[in-house]
C-alpha cells in the first residue's frame, strides 16, 4: 500500500512523508524513497506534520482523524481493519475526506488526492470548534477521574 501511495504522490509531483510506526525495515524504507517518497521514518510529530500538510492518507485511526480535523487537513482514508471502515464512512459523510479500499491502485489514489483539493473548509471549521468545546484530553481525564472517584457512570456534560 505504501508503494502505491508513493507512486501516486510522485505522479502528482507532491512531497510525501511516510510514517510507518516501525512496520518497515531500512531496506523497505529505501525502496519507498527510490519510488518517490520524500521522507520515510518510523514516527513523525503528527500534529506538526498535519498542520503543514495539504492532505493525509490514513488507515482511519481515531487519533489521526481527530488531529487532522484540528489541523483542518483533508483525509484520504484507506481502512485496514476493526473500526476503520466505520471511521472512513464518517469522514466521508462529514465532508472532511474521501475513502478508498486498501487495495486501490496508484491511479485511484492519485484521483482521490486530486479530489481532496476541492473540499470545503466549512466542515473542518465546525468540527474543530466542537472538538475545542469538548475540552480535549484534560476534559477526558476529568471524566475518568470522576468515574473512578464515584464508581458511577458520568455524562460528559455533567462533569464540572
Amino acid at each position: 500500500m505504501f508503494k502505491r501511495i508513493t507512486t501516486a504522490s510522485r505522479q502528482l509531483n507532491a512531497q510525501l512523508l511516510v510514517a510507518h510506526c516501525g512496520g518497515l525495515d531500512r531496506r523497505q524504507e529505501q525502496r519507498l524513497i527510490k519510488t518517490g517518497a520524500t521522507w520515510v521514518t518510523d514516527f513523525a510529530p503528527q500534529q506538526w506534520a498535519l498542520q503543514h500538510a495539504d492532505a493525509v492518507v490514513t488507515h482511519g485511526g481515531l487519533n489521526t482523524v481527530m488531529d487532522a480535523i484540528v489541523a483542518r487537513t483533508p483525509m484520504l482514508v484507506m481502512p485496514i481493519a476493526f473500526d476503520q471502515p466505520g471511521v472512513a464512512s464518517r469522514v466521508t459523510h462529514a465532508g472532511i475526506g474521501l475513502q478508498l479500499r486498501r487495495g486501490a491502485g496508484a491511479g485511484q489514489i492519485r484521483e482521490r488526492l486530486t479530489q481532496l483539493r476541492g473540499l470545503s473548509t466549512e466542515p473542518f471549521d465546525r468540527l474543530a470548534t466542537e472538538l475545542a468545546r469538548a475540552g480535549g484530553t484534560s476534559r477526558a481525564a476529568d471524566i475518568v477521574e470522576a468515574v473512578v472517584r464515584t464508581g458511577e457512570p458520568v455524562l460528559a456534560g455533567l462533569v464540572p
